[in-house]
């Protein structure tokens, strides 16, 4: 029986930690000002818990898990590694504080804008539109369905079957062509289109009209595998137009835009109108300093709840009220006690994975030079920090650090590894950053022939003479990650 006990208790706790470890990564998904939110409807629902009021001279003066920071720059070195072995012995070497400023602190937010993002643009632009209730429902759900670039991702049959089934909105695909229609109106012009002719011909539609624009829309219109495949003569001679025009259509096009969507901040990134970053990492001489922006109310349990609550579990003499009120107090506290110790959870976690990017990318925060970035995967930072990758990868998902080079994306420092090919048979390969490499893709482009432009093979081969070993297909997924178009696209007419 003691053993059958021994395991009813083991299971307990282990379906409480999964509990407590599903509910983390909820709250480690949100960015700060999500969370200051998400903390202030907590307590307006929960009575048990208040905002711990903090004397002035306590401010930024305590860690992230709660303990006074009085340390010394030695004990906090000692305090940053795990062992003697780790801990650098160069005077020369950075440092890393566990700063974490208060809620109370002035603190002047970066003027890094984001702007709005699409979604937010054009929904502002839906409801100035006179569309019924049904057809703003299919609106929101069409816009709701762009990528960054601006393209719609999915079938207007598809939009009508999800908001047939999915909101029980009884929706057609004519009923959502009808609207689509509309947006595709709105600015920025060329938005909601399925691919890339569609897009650049609705901005030629909106355009001045012009001899040029008129040929351009119709070799748009009928000719366009022929001219994206940089086919010129082959539209010249259909079209029965010289050189000059041709010339003359291009640079018509060339006024569009094929990311209507890319002047905008990415869903999900814009808060306000502004990126608020979630760290900051100072740089004062060769000391690097990483602080969690603590923009959230500091919390504690309620005097009064807390009395009561001993009261209850020390069998204190409870009037009539007490008793009737004793299970309302104890799941409150406890619900409250549950929840400080997630905000406990995420905040050490949070800095955590902060401070081993640092560590890790320590050459790029001293310097500021991308080239310096290294091969860095979520696995790294999950086996530094003990978390798993799931974990990290929603401490690093949507959160933003402002640097002495600007405020940037934590996935900015994640990038995966390139080998290079050893320079003598004593040599052993290294691994370099993806960044490195579409450094030197982008200088190839720049410096190559408009009129005999490189290819994904060619710039493959060159690459690979300049050392990295890299395949033809890494080739093209960086070139379009760079938003550099294919070889056929970026071929140029001679001058003459």
């Amino acid at each position: 029986m003691a053993k059958q006990h021994i395991g009813i208790e083991q299971r307990t706790v282990q379906r409480q930690n999964a509990v407590m470890q599903r509910e983390l990564g909820q709250i480690l998904e949100k960015n700060g000002p999500e969370f200051e939110e998400f903390v202030q409807n907590e307590v307006d629902k929960n009575p048990a818990l208040e905002v711990k009021s903090q004397p002035d001279d306590d401010i930024d003066k305590r860690t992230e898990d709660g303990s006074d920071y009085n340390e010394s720059p030695e004990e906090l070195q000692r305090r940053d590694y795990s062992d003697d072995d780790d801990r650098p012995t160069m005077p020369t070497t950075p440092r890393y504080r566990a700063g974490n400023r208060s809620a109370d602190d002035e603190y002047h937010e970066p003027t890094a804008v984001a702007t709005e993002t699409l979604y937010d643009h054009l929904n502002a632009q839906i409801h100035e539109l006179e569309l019924t209730p049904k057809q703003i429902t299919i609106a929101q759900n069409i816009i709701g369905n762009l990528n960054d670039k601006g393209y719609l991702e999915r079938t207007v049959s598809a939009i009508a079957d999800d908001l047939t089934f999915n909101e029980s909105l009884d929706t057609s695909p004519d009923e959502v062509s009808v609207v689509l229609e509309q947006i595709q109106q709105l600015d920025p012009a060329g938005v909601a289109a399925s691919n890339l002719q569609e897009c650049i011909l609705l901005q030629l539609q909106r355009m001045p009209k012009s001899p040029a624009n008129t040929l351009a829309q119709q070799i748009v219109s009928k000719y366009w595998e022929l001219f994206s495949k940089r086919q010129f003569e082959t539209v010249m001679r259909r079209m029965s137009i010289s050189q000059s025009q041709l010339r003359a259509v291009i640079n018509e096009i060339r006024r569009t835009n094929p990311y209507p969507g890319s002047n905008f901040a990415s869903t999900g990134m814009n808060i306000g109108g502004q990126i608020t970053p979630d760290f900051v990492v100072e740089l004062e001489g060769d000391k690097l300093t990483v602080t969690l922006r603590n923009s959230a109310p500091q919390l504690q349990i309620a005097e009064t709840y807390d009395i009561e609550d001993k009261r209850i579990r020390n069998g204190a003499p409870l009037s009539a009220r007490q008793n009737a009120n004793r299970r309302i107090i104890r799941d409150s506290v406890d619900n409250a006690r549950h929840f400080l110790e997630l905000l406990k959870m995420r905040q050490q976690t949070l800095f955590d994975t902060m401070k081993a990017i640092v560590q890790w990318q320590e050459k790029y925060f001293l310097t500021g030079d991308e080239a310096c970035l290294k091969p860095l995967r979520l696995k790294d930072i999950a086996d530094i920090t003990g978390k798993d990758v799931s974990t990290i990868s929603r401490a690093t998902n949507n959160k933003y650090v402002d640097t002495p080079y600007g405020i940037k994306p934590l996935r900015f420092f994640f990038s995966e590894g390139i080998n290079t090919h050893p320079k003598t048979d004593d040599d052993e390969a290294t691994e370099v950053s993806s960044r490195e490499v579409m450094s030197r893709l982008k200088e190839l482009v720049e410096e190559e022939d408009k009129r005999h432009p490189l290819s994904d093979t060619a710039l493959c081969d060159r690459l690979n003479k300049m050392g990295y070993a890299i395949a033809r297909r890494t080739v093209a997924k960086y070139r379009e990650q760079c938003g550099i178009l294919p070889s056929r696209n970026r071929k140029q007419l001679p001058d003459k």
